[in-house]
């Protein structure tokens, strides 16, 4: 066995083809790519972009902010791998489309760089309002018999009938669809509050339709899941979702 794999012999996924890694990982589930990256440095930078290096300056009490973070050497490497192929790669064909399996309603066609952080920052919202979410369920493709079907990288197209794109893109056909959690349709993916738990609005909700100091646009309240589907990709509104039975008065925070 030595022989055949000395000691100072090439990472196993470097001498494969990026491409055939990036079919490899995409066929996992996010818990799976987690350990799956606790295994090595190589596979926790391809996967999650991340290294130990990084972990531990920015656990350092000298980066205090985000601020000085943006001025570091790391963020503007960071900022050059963004742009690289392995990264679009593994963002396009793996996180992608777990946004698309965990997160049915999620608008496929906004400008996204980091699909990443997307789950990232759905989880973590998840967490802190909603723990009984967790862990994440998969809506399934039923003739594919998985979470998401290959092809559904190049069949991004959202048509004007709500989640008959979620269809196309091989999700949810034979699972009952959630219910709605989070506020669909804002372009500011990195700054949207995302849920009317922790959302700022310049009125209380005595109105079907509310604007958001974050995004600058009206929030459509809906109680119908099936209107709240069709909303969906629809442009200049942000859709969220409240049951006729909740009585919601929020004003300003």
């Amino acid at each position: 066995m030595q022989e055949k794999f000395p000691l100072n012999s090439p990472h196993v996924f470097k001498i494969l083809p990026l491409e055939l890694v990036v079919e490899i990982v995409s066929h996992l589930l996010a818990v799976d790519l987690y350990y799956l990256a606790q295994c090595d440095r190589y596979l926790l930078k391809l996967i999650f972009d991340q290294s130990p290096e990084k972990i531990r300056l920015l656990e350092r009490k000298k980066i205090q902010s985000t601020k000085q973070y943006d001025t570091s050497d790391l963020y503007r490497k960071d900022l050059e791998n963004n742009y690289s192929k392995q990264f679009a790669l593994i963002q396009q064909n793996v996180w992608k489309s777990l946004v698309r399996c965990y997160f049915p309603y999620f608008d496929l066609n906004l400008n996204i760089r980091n699909w990443m952080q997307v789950v990232r920052r759905r989880v973590k919202n998840l967490k802190t309002y909603k723990p009984h979410l967790l862990p994440l369920n998969r809506y399934f493709d039923e003739n594919a018999n998985k979470p998401y079907s290959k092809n559904a990288i190049e069949e991004d197209e959202w048509q004007e009938d709500g989640l008959e794109c979620n269809k196309s893109c091989g999700v949810v056909s034979n699972q009952e669809l959630p219910e709605p959690v989070f506020i669909e349709n804002c372009e500011l993916v990195y700054e949207c509050p995302m849920s009317l738990d922790d959302i700022s609005f310049n009125k209380v909700f005595s109105r079907s339709s509310n604007y958001c100091n974050t995004c600058k646009k009206n929030v459509l309240l809906i109680s119908s899941k099936d209107e709240f589907k069709r909303q969906i990709g629809k442009e200049g509104v942000c859709v969220a979702f409240k049951n006729k039975e909740e009585h919601v008065f929020i004003g300003l925070l």
